[in-house]
């Protein structure tokens, strides 16, 4: 069992309660210790509701009927950081090729030209990921600049 509650920042917090906690307080008792008195949206559901893949933690959300759900606007903002990691490792080693080609000024333009295209990237990602609505598909979605 897991206690799922909702924190003052908003965040999805699940907390883990020790069976021996369990069998000294049991599980009223945890939550009465451990949940904030300003959380909402305190609910106890089966091990089997959390998720597996953690790919999207920060988008999830408490919801009633399924204990747990992942907020879709949540995990496209997750995956655009994701993304903007890749983008920003690409922009880093071709920083370091423009030092490097920086006396042959054709590939210091063309290099240039890349980075730009991966500066831009963001609003064609914002473009297309605000179109999926399906969360293995929003996951998996990686622009060609980025592969």
């Amino acid at each position: 069992m897991k206690v799922l509650y909702t924190d003052s920042n908003n965040n999805l917090i699940v907390l883990i309660p020790t069976q021996e906690g369990i069998n000294k307080l049991g599980l009223k008792g945890i939550i009465k210790k451990d949940v904030p008195e300003d959380a909402i949206n305190i609910t106890i559901v089966s091990d089997r509701v959390i998720p597996k893949d953690r790919y999207f933690r920060s988008a999830w959300k408490s919801c009633r009927k399924k204990g747990l759900d992942i907020c879709i606007k949540k995990a496209r903002g997750v995956h655009l950081e994701n993304l903007r990691y890749i983008r920003d490792k690409k922009l880093e080693e071709l920083d370091k090729e423009t030092i490097r080609y920086i006396s042959d000024t054709e590939k210091a333009q063309c290099i240039e030209k890349d980075k730009k295209v991966l500066r831009d990237l963001t609003e064609k990602i914002i473009s297309v990921t605000s179109k999926i609505k399906d969360l293995d598909e929003l996951r998996f979605y990686i622009p060609k600049e980025l592969k």
